[in-house]
C-alpha cells in the first residue's frame, strides 16, 4: 500500500479553491494515480481535493485520518476499536508546528492505539501561498513508538526537477514491513484496552 501527503494534488489561496479543484477532477494528475495502482495492482491512501463518494474509515484494517486528527487521541483510539492496526495521518504540518509536535504526536498515537502509524508528510515552500512551507519528514511508527524509517530531511528544490535532473525526487520514499504477528504479541503481552477504567471514562467505539 502506498501512502501519500495531504492536499498532494495542489495547495492554493481559498479564494482560487473552487475553480482548480475543478480543473483537477478529470486531470492527467488525477487519472495517472488511478492507472498506476490497476497497473500495480495496489491501493493508494491519499489526500486528495477531489473527494469520493464512500464514508468508510477502516480499509483493510487501515484506519484512514487526516493532518489534524493526529492532536487527539479520541479518532486514533475509536479507529483501533474499529479493528485498524495501522493509522494513516497524510499531513502539511507548517514548519514551526512540525518541529515542536510531529514527531511527537505521532509516536503517541503509535503507542497508546498499539497499531502502526504512517505519517505521509507535504514537503517545501508552497508556490501559490508562498508563506506557508511545509515540514516535511514522513515517517513510518511502529506500535512501540520506534520509527522504522523516515524520508531523509532535506528540503528539495521547487518546482521539483525531472526524475531525471534528481533521482532523489523518485526514491524519497519511507518503506517498512508490517508486522502483524509481532503486533499481535504486543498487544497480548500489554493488554492495554483490557485494562482500561471503563467504569470512570467511557469505551469509544
Amino acid at each position: 500500500m502506498v501512502f501519500l501527503p495531504e492536499a498532494l494534488d495542489f495547495i492554493t489561496r481559498s479564494e482560487l479553491y473552487p475553480s482548480i479543484v475543478k480543473s483537477v477532477k478529470d486531470s492527467k494528475f488525477l487519472k495517472g494515480f488511478r492507472e498506476s495502482a490497476r497497473e500495480f495492482g495496489c491501493w493508494i491512501s491519499d489526500s486528495f481535493s477531489v473527494k469520493s463518494n464512500t464514508s468508510n474509515i477502516i480499509l483493510n484494517n487501515v484506519g484512514q485520518l487526516i493532518c489534524y486528527n493526529v492532536r487527539f487521541a479520541e479518532p486514533a483510539i475509536i479507529h483501533h476499536n474499529c479493528g485498524a492496526n495501522i493509522l494513516s495521518y497524510p499531513s502539511a504540518f507548517t514548519i514551526r508546528t512540525g518541529g515542536a509536535h510531529w514527531e511527537t504526536l505521532l509516536k503517541a498515537r503509535a503507542i497508546e492505539t498499539q497499531c502502526y502509524v504512517i505519517g505521509a508528510a507535504q514537503v517545501g515552500t508552497h508556490i501559490e501561498v508562498p508563506m506557508m512551507a511545509s515540514w516535511r519528514h514522513s515517517m513510518i511508527v511502529d506500535p512501540w513508538g520506534t520509527i522504522l524509517s523516515r524520508v531523509p530531511d532535506d528540503i528539495p528544490s521547487i518546482p521539483p526537477p525531472s526524475a531525471d535532473e534528481d533521482e532523489e525526487w523518485s526514491t524519497s520514499f519511507a518503506i517498512a514491513d508490517i508486522d502483524l504477528k509481532s503486533l499481535e504479541n504486543l498487544r497480548r503481552s500489554m493488554p492495554i484496552f483490557e485494562q482500561r477504567q471503563y467504569d470512570i471514562y467511557p469505551k469509544l467505539d
